[in-house]
């Protein structure tokens, strides 16, 4: 079996594009020109915490510009959602006020954003937990801490630096 080691990390590399982002030349994926692009508006949860029960996205509809409104009960479901933070509009739980729960894709970003303020949302509310104590369910205990240095932090915090 033969070990990968990295190529990049403390070699020196030629920066091919290093003389054009220097000068002010580059040109980023912004920059390209892009026949017809549409634009998405995010829609955000206004509780803390809870779940989506509906999402009247009519109005949003029947605005003219307005493409496609996608929602937690509509959007492409993903093969793996193991990792929390890319599992966007996967199910009608919010976790924290602002997640994203939709998104107005529209011809611009005016009509995006105007679209998106009219998307009607109705939640089951559940109280935020913002209290962390040491038998808190969801609190993360690893295995070991400092398992390479033992410390005694009373002892270290009771002298005067």
């Amino acid at each position: 079996m033969t070990l990968v080691e990295p190529h990049a990390m403390g070699l020196p590399m030629a920066r091919t594009d290093g003389r054009a982002k220097v000068t002010g030349t580059a040109r980023y994926a912004f920059e390209q020109q892009v026949e017809h692009p549409v634009y998405l508006h995010a829609i955000q949860a206004t509780i803390a915490r809870g779940r989506v029960t509906t999402m009247d996205t009519t109005a949003a509809i029947a605005l003219d510009g307005v493409l496609d409104v996608l929602t937690v009960f509509d959007a492409p479901k993903l093969a793996d959602t193991s990792d929390g933070e890319l599992t966007i509009l996967q199910d009608d739980q919010v976790h924290f006020r602002g997640q994203i729960i939709g998104g107005v894709v529209a011809e611009t970003a005016e009509i995006a954003r105007e679209a998106s303020a009219l998307v009607r949302v109705d939640y089951h509310e559940e109280p935020h937990d913002v209290a962390l104590t040491a038998d808190h369910r969801g609190l993360y205990k690893p295995e070991s801490v400092n398992p390479s240095f033992p410390a005694d932090t009373d002892q270290a915090t009771s002298k005067p630096p």
